[in-house]
């Protein structure tokens, strides 16, 4: 099996479940790995303006390739730590596997690394306030296709940036719906977030793993729905 087809398969189970969740026809999947995410940005697009709304630290971000430094410890010294602490404790114990990440409020001119490691960061906020800095990314990139004219040649830019993605959308596909984007910066987006504050319940599985799940129940989307067709109307 190739690994077109199995891109596919895959985006087709998950255009699936995201419309039997939200409610909403769900025709097509753009999808990005981290190698291709900064190079979209950093080479396709030359860079993105983030608006972040409000600042952003987290002084636990893990530098690639330095996950077993031992950061001066001796064997001796590592195997008592690994014996008092263990998880997140014991990683702090190896401060030299971290480095620091400040963002300010306001806007914010990101690269691809910059812009991958905004919307990663796990340690100093939630998976919703994680969702948001993802939000807000796009839109960066959404502006930065305005700032371009890109909207103006539609299949140019799909050509040119398709490299870094994974889609089935195709240029005919492209070609028919560019007349729809021209008129795009016309219209203000809207973000919708799902959460405890609203549909969701955070609950642990058989395993301890902390899941969300509707509040109405288990695979109950029709609250989910209609919080979404009130939100959009």
């Amino acid at each position: 099996m190739s690994d077109k087809t199995s891109f596919l398969e895959a985006s087709q189970k998950l255009k699936n479940v995201a419309s039997q969740i939200s409610g909403l026809p769900i025709k097509y999947v753009i999808a990005v790995d981290f190698v291709g995410f900064q190079r979209l940005i950093g080479y396709g697009l030359d860079g993105i303006d983030v608006e972040v709304s409000q600042t952003f630290e987290d002084p636990w971000y893990p530098i690639a390739g330095e996950q077993l430094n031992p950061c001066g410890h001796s064997p001796e010294e590592i195997a008592q730590l690994t014996a008092e602490y263990s998880g997140f404790e014991l990683e702090k114990q190896f401060a030299c596997r971290y480095e620091q990440l400040y963002f300010p409020q306001g806007m914010v001119k990101m690269e691809g690394g910059d812009a991958l490691k905004y919307v990663r960061s796990r340690h100093s906020s939630s998976d919703f306030d994680r969702s948001r800095r993802q939000a807000e990314v796009l839109l960066g990139i959404r502006r930065k296709l305005f700032s371009l004219n890109a909207l103006q040649d539609v299949p140019k830019y799909f050509q040119a940036l398709s490299q870094y993605v994974s889609t089935d959308l195709n240029l005919e596909i492209v070609e028919y719906l560019a007349p729809l984007f021209l008129d795009a910066d016309q219209f203000s987006s809207k973000s919708i977030v799902l959460s405890t504050e609203n549909v969701l319940s955070s609950q642990k599985n058989a395993a301890g793993a902390f899941v969300l799940v509707p509040q109405m129940g288990h695979n109950q989307w029709q609250a989910i729905k209609d919080f979404i067709q009130k939100e959009i109307q």
